[in-house]
């Protein structure tokens, strides 16, 4: 029997070799963009078809664990816009939810349908000394709610969000996992409250992102405080790549500041943040940016051809 595309592509990589691109054409007689969505669709399968990037070669990753699964957003035009939002710390007494719809409705004017969050979406419970007196709304379920009925929603605009440190803080004392049940909805109060469907959970942290032509960008909520130069953080983690999983782009929240660097191919970009100066920010001296961030971009193969960052900063 005749096999398909698919099926002599499974049959090849399951014989634990690398391949070329050519090589994979030239086994299931595909075309160009034609292979690059059958990769893609077998990816969506649960097939960990990786692409490395030293030797050039696609190959099947027999890895056991969750933490190298990339995204699947393939389906993404290989020119067009997206949407670069952080740290909107709703339930918190300092949110912003006047800034936070300005920026929804600078997406809807631009026809953007896709919008990238890196992390604390919502400010959390006692997530240092103190913190429960400057949140408005207690307890982890009740703010899932609160996002739930207050987050911006715009027709055909999809929000594709991380938890950061000020989500996770439930999940670190309880195992409860506010970014589950926002999108997945739970019982409240003896009913039952249904979850975002506008909004798309990625994980804890951390979540690289499968985009065409294997170009990556990986979203991430990092760690630690402010440094005296504001890229630092920035270069510091690029220097700790590994030259085969280099994203071409890393989306980074948590320090509430603007910041673009390129180093060597990986546009490294810090978002500001949707939050007024708390108590926590003046006592420490953080400094802070409002603002949110609209990207028109291009691809090339593995990396962007071309990038255009618009910083849109508010008050």
């Amino acid at each position: 029997m005749k096999l398909t595309p698919k099926e002599k592509l499974i049959q090849a990589l399951l014989r634990d070799r690398r391949y070329k691109f050519r090589e994979l054409q030239g086994i299931t007689g595909l075309s160009k963009d034609n292979l690059n969505a059958l990769i893609a669709e077998c990816r969506r399968d649960g097939l960990k078809v990786v692409y490395g990037k030293l030797d050039r070669t696609f190959f099947l990753s027999h890895v056991p664990t969750p933490y190298t699964d990339g995204f699947d957003m393939s389906w993404l035009p290989k020119k067009g816009k997206l949407g670069l939002i952080s740290d909107t710390h709703l339930c918190s007494n300092a949110e912003r939810l006047d800034l936070i719809e300005k920026a929804y409705d600078q997406y809807t004017e631009e026809g953007i349908n896709t919008v990238l969050h890196t992390g604390d979406i919502v400010d959390g419970w006692e997530v240092y000394r103190g913190h429960s007196q400057n949140v408005k709304v207690a307890g982890v379920q009740s703010q899932a709610k609160y996002v739930i009925d207050n987050y911006p929603h715009r027709d055909g605009i999809r929000t594709y969000f991380i938890t950061g440190n000020h989500c996770n803080k439930a999940y670190e004392k309880q195992g409860v996992d506010i970014g589950s049940l926002i999108v997945n909805g739970f019982d409240h109060n003896g009913s039952h409250v249904e979850g975002r469907k506008d909004l798309v959970y990625l994980g804890q942290y951390s979540r690289m992102l499968n985009l065409p032509n294997e170009v990556t960008i990986q979203l991430l909520h990092p760690h630690g405080g402010t440094s005296y130069a504001r890229s630092y953080p920035q270069q510091k983690r690029s220097r700790e790549m590994r030259s085969d999983d280099r994203p071409a782009m890393q989306l980074s929240g948590h320090y509430h500041q603007f910041c673009w660097i390129v180093e060597d191919y990986t546009h490294m970009i810090a978002l500001p943040g949707l939050q007024d100066a708390t108590e926590f920010f003046v006592r420490l001296g953080f400094p802070r940016q409002m603002g949110f961030c609209v990207m028109e971009y291009e691809l090339d193969f593995i990396r962007f051809k071309r990038v255009k960052v618009e910083h849109i900063q508010l008050l």
